[in-house]
C-alpha cells in the first residue's frame, strides 16, 4: 500500500512539475495469531457465558498496538494472540457519541481468566 501511495505522489508531480518529499509518519502491520493460542482462545469461549458467536479467522481489519507488540514476542520465540470480545456500542468508533457496552467486560475478563488458567495448568 506505501508503495501504491509513493508511485501515485509521484505521478502527480511529475504531471504537474513539482518536487515532493515523503515522510514516514507511523505504520500499521499485520498480525497472525499463533495456532495454538488460538485454538486455546476457542476452546475457552467455548465455556463463556454470553459468549455466543465464535469468528476464529475473523479479520479486524485494522492495526492495533497489539500487531507491534504481538510480532516482536513471536520474534523472540514466544507465543502471542489477540482476541475481541464484542459489544453493543452507541455508534463506531472515533465518533463523538462512541460508548462502551461495560456489561461485555465480564466476557473479556472471563476470557482472560480462562486463558490464565490453561495455559497455568
Amino acid at each position: 500500500m506505501a508503495e501504491n501511495v509513493r508511485n501515485i505522489v509521484e505521478g502527480i508531480a511529475k504531471g504537474f512539475d513539482v518536487s515532493y518529499e515523503i515522510s514516514q509518519m507511523g505504520a500499521a502491520v499485520d498480525f497472525t495469531n499463533d495456532k495454538e493460542l488460538s485454538e486455546m482462545l476457542i476452546e475457552v469461549a467455548k465455556t463463556v457465558p454470553g459468549i455466543n458467536k465464535i469468528r476464529p479467522d475473523g479479520n479486524f481489519g485494522g492495526s492495533e498496538d497489539i500487531s507491534v507488540l504481538g510480532k516482536r514476542v513471536q520474534a523472540h520465540g514466544g507465543k502471542a494472540a489477540f482476541f475481541i470480545c464484542g459489544a453493543d456500542r452507541a455508534a463506531g468508533h472515533h465518533q463523538g457519541s462512541f460508548d462502551v457496552d461495560e456489561g461485555a467486560f465480564k466476557q473479556a475478563f472471563d476470557m482472560y481468566v480462562g486463558m490464565a488458567k490453561k495455559l497455568n495448568g
